[in-house]
């Protein structure tokens, strides 16, 4: 069992890599539900139970995979990559845990997932975000992303969808 976040952060390296192990994978796992936790409902977990069974064949190595961050040995954030068609990969389950945020650690999750997308050859990277994630938004933006289509009404809970061009 993974620890939980320590409460003096300060002392503790962030430490990123692929959630290749299937510990590692069930603690993006935990992160994952705590993510789906603070959302509520949400059109965008509607398969939320399919996924996390499947959460290591959902997001393949080959396609692009699962990454996590730890802070003192304890799991504090994740982030997913898979294939969208063959030029395009799409962003999904950006977390980090509250305790650990204000490191940089999305940041990092971020940039190893473009890089890996730009390893298997994607020319750009799409991704959805909603009303609430507000400092997420602003890390796409300032990473690049552009928006491509916004909300298309209250019953749609999606605030918009963005993009970024690999390079």
């Amino acid at each position: 069992m993974t620890p939980s976040v320590p409460s003096d952060q300060e002392n503790f390296a962030v430490v990123l890599r692929p959630a290749n192990s299937a510990e590692d994978v069930e603690a993006v796992r935990r992160l994952i539900a705590e993510y789906a936790s603070s959302l509520g409902e949400s059109i965008c977990f509607t398969q939320h139970a399919d996924e996390m069974a499947h959460l290591a064949a959902r997001y393949p190595v080959s396609e692009g995979g699962l990454w996590l961050a730890t802070l003192g040995g304890a799991a504090a954030g994740c982030v997913a990559l898979r294939r969208r068609s063959e030029t395009q990969a799409e962003l999904k389950r950006l977390y980090v845990d509250p305790r650990a945020r204000g490191r940089g650690i999305a940041r990092a999750l971020m940039r190893a997932a473009l890089g890996r997308a730009s390893e298997l050859g994607y020319r750009s990277v799409y991704l959805d975000t909603l009303p609430p994630m507000t400092a997420a938004q602003a890390l796409y933006h300032d990473l690049g992303f552009r928006v491509t289509q916004e909300s298309s009404g209250p019953e749609d809970p999606v605030e918009m969808v963005l993009e970024l061009e690999l390079e």
